[in-house]
């Protein structure tokens, strides 16, 4: 049996130095592309109660045209989404999502205001039977009635 002295110099493996380089290398990824995931996130949010928003303003109109009042008020709660789904979208599962608590805050016969409140934070967005926007976005509020 014949064994075959390994020659010095030859080992294999990675120095402290590489090991702290690519360590180092992936932190720097991580902090670029963490913010940007969760930018992306908040974006797709406030994407979804805006167009959640303009469904309520369109079913409002139909719901208008049929009763010659608006629909309202409902109160901002966990349960608001049924409410508006079951009476609102006549039963129709239109609104979906547990980002927002969405709510009727004021309706009568020749207006309304539709609100999306954040489930978790301050955030905001309001819509009027005019398609008047408002906002209050990471405590920036906009009440310009242009806001998005």
């Amino acid at each position: 049996m014949s064994t075959t002295p390994i020659a010095s110099g030859s080992e294999s493996g990675m120095t402290l130095i590489e090991l702290l380089i690519a360590v180092a290398i992936v932190g720097i990824l991580a902090a670029i592309g963490v913010p940007m995931y969760v930018g992306y996130l908040d974006q797709a949010r406030a994407g979804e109660a805006q167009n959640n928003l303009r469904s309520i303003r369109l079913m409002q109109e139909n719901w208008k045209s049929n009763n010659n009042t608006y629909y309202g008020p409902v109160a901002c709660s966990a349960n608001s989404l049924n409410a508006l789904n079951t009476d609102l979208f006549e039963g129709k599962s239109e609104l979906k999502g547990d980002n927002w608590q969405y709510c009727i805050t004021a309706a009568n016969a020749t207006s309304f205001q539709a609100e999306a409140k954040a489930a978790a934070g301050s955030d905001w967005y309001r819509l009027d039977q005019n398609n008047r926007t408002f906002s209050n976005r990471h405590g920036v509020a906009c009440n310009t009635g242009s806001c998005w």
